[in-house]
């Protein structure tokens, strides 16, 4: 499968409000990997336990449960071990699981494994 951009079409007579740009999966997914790495043991022992199980089952079977699930638990550990970076990939993941953009996924996920390589042995 693909994903195509979609586009609106707007009135040209009717001034839009500028939003900043969104940022694509792949500068959220870049980003991640230039952020700061979990510093306590609390948060080692949470991506050890929680967040490692739930990517290699992520990895082994890419299903929408498993993908929303692994989602929320990057957003939750990433807020609130304050890893900025970590919380918005979970966020990004899990729009593009609920618009089932799985080509978009398939691309993020290893950068994650990248990620998590830096720190845990």
């Amino acid at each position: 499968t693909f994903t195509l951009p979609l586009t609106s079409q707007h009135d040209s007579g009717i001034q839009q409000e500028e939003k900043p740009m969104e940022q694509t999966s792949a500068e959220v997914a870049e980003r991640l990997l230039t952020s700061d790495i979990p510093k306590t043991e609390a948060a080692l022992a949470d991506f050890r336990t929680i967040i490692m199980p739930r990517f290699e089952e992520v990895s082994r079977v890419l299903s929408i449960e498993n993908l929303e699930v692994f989602a929320k638990s990057l957003t939750s550990a990433g807020e609130k071990y304050g890893l900025i970076q970590l919380a918005n990939y979970g966020k990004s993941l899990n729009s593009l699981t609920r618009a089932h953009q799985i080509d978009q996924i398939i691309r993020m996920l290893p950068r994650f494994r990248e990620y998590i390589n830096r720190f845990i042995k």
